[in-house]
């Protein structure tokens, strides 16, 4: 055989060979180690990688959860602490409301009492005396208007009784103008004998 043919026939060789190596690791998976494939290599480490990403997610996912939880919990507490703040606000609420009824009860039935007092002070001068006060007698003022402005004012108790007092000791002409203190405890002789400035003398 010539040089160029035994070269062919190397070359020829030397691709097969290329190729079947080829053929084996790339489609079939074997690599030049004994018991060894290529899936298997690749296998593996993707294994591996999946089971450390599984970790990683798995430990991301019960924190999220912890989290979550957590959360929840606030949210409840918050709810609880919410109603029972209303709950204070409503009957703090309801307990102002009574006792603003109270108060207008209270001040509704003190104006009644001051103007039941009032109208009875006015229908009845006698019931308010001027009590220890001055009775003041005008110049020129008749018995019989003096007699019934003690009655009215509370001093006597019948101006007709005072008046037969003054007519039965003629003491109209001594009665004499000007001030007097006067109780209502005091009986007509003695204050016809204020009134005349001891001129009526009544034992």
């Amino acid at each position: 055989m010539s040089k160029q043919s035994l070269r062919s026939i190397g070359l020829g060789f030397l691709a097969a060979s290329i190729l079947t190596g080829a053929f084996a690791v790339f489609y079939q998976g074997n690599v030049p180690v004994d018991g060894v494939t290529l899936p298997s290599l690749l296998k593996g480490e993707h294994t591996q990688k999946l089971k450390e990403e599984e970790s990683i997610a798995k430990a991301d996912l019960e924190s999220v959860s912890l989290e979550r939880d957590e959360l929840s919990s606030q949210i409840s507490k918050l709810k609880d602490d919410q109603e029972s703040l209303k709950s204070k606000v409503d009957k703090q609420n309801e307990s102002i409301a009574y006792y603003e009824s109270l108060k207008e009860k209270w001040d509704e039935s003190q104006l009644d009492e001051e103007t039941t007092d009032e109208e009875r002070t006015e229908e009845d001068p006698a019931a308010d005396p001027q009590g220890d006060g001055t009775f003041v007698v005008n110049q020129g003022e008749g018995s019989a208007e003096i007699a019934g402005r003690l009655e009215s004012e509370g001093y006597v108790e019948s101006a007709a009784e005072f008046q037969e007092l003054i007519d039965q000791w003629n003491l109209a002409t001594v009665i004499q103008a000007g001030e007097y203190e006067l109780t209502p405890d005091m009986s007509i002789h003695e204050i016809a004998s204020q009134l005349t400035h001891g001129a009526y003398y009544y034992q």
